[in-house]
């Protein structure tokens, strides 16, 4: 088996959570900045934690303006959706003895509220949240901070995200990449793969 570890981003990945984002983002924008923002220019904010791209936008008071942007997501979370297919490929997964894993750019608390509900973590053997890590995506910390914990050779391992920032990750640190175009806003060059549905990922185990 080419890859014994197989290692998963959240958002755009396995759930369906970009238009919600965006468009809330969109309303905290207006509300506090008076301005109004295509969703267009708000997809560099996904895959990167919430106080960085809310940096990025000019926001000074980061921490109030995320917490701001969270509850109002919060409100909207009903409409997040688990992607088709995607349950049944961790199934599929497990059976085959490879192990799983999440990296991901939520806090701790996000991961809690945001996928815990979706049943999926009893899949996952190891989760590296952006607070494990002194520097998030799209900086390899998150992947070498994986491999520590599990012992992981990073040619074993194959992580699979929709941005350029988790392409940048697993490649920093060694380990190949595939991007989901289920839900990518763009296909980046440099990446291993390139699904188009989640089911593909089963045919690479090799």
């Amino acid at each position: 088996m080419k890859y014994k570890h197989i290692v998963f981003d959240i958002d755009g990945t396995m759930l369906d959570t970009e238009h919600v984002l965006l468009d809330v983002l969109q309303q905290v924008i207006f509300e506090l900045q008076g301005r109004r923002v295509e969703q267009s220019e708000l997809l560099f904010t996904s895959g990167i934690p919430g106080d960085v791209a809310l940096r990025k936008l000019g926001f000074e008071d980061v921490a109030a303006v995320n917490d701001l942007w969270n509850e109002r997501f919060k409100q909207h979370f009903h409409a997040v959706r688990l992607f088709d297919g995607i349950e049944a490929v961790l199934q599929k997964l497990q059976e085959a003895s490879v192990t799983l894993g999440i990296i991901t750019s939520k806090t701790h608390a996000e991961y809690e509220h945001d996928f815990l509900p979706f049943s999926l973590a009893k899949y996952f053997t190891t989760v590296i949240c952006v607070s494990d890590v002194d520097h998030p995506k799209p900086s390899p910390d998150s992947m070498l901070k994986y491999m520590e914990l599990t012992g992981a050779n990073p040619r074993e391992i194959l992580y699979i995200g929709d941005t350029q920032y988790d392409m940048q990750c697993a490649k920093g640190a060694g380990a190949d990449f595939a991007l989901a175009l289920w839900d990518a806003a763009s296909r980046y060059e440099g990446a291993d793969y390139y699904l188009s549905q989640p089911e593909e990922i089963v045919a690479l185990l090799g």
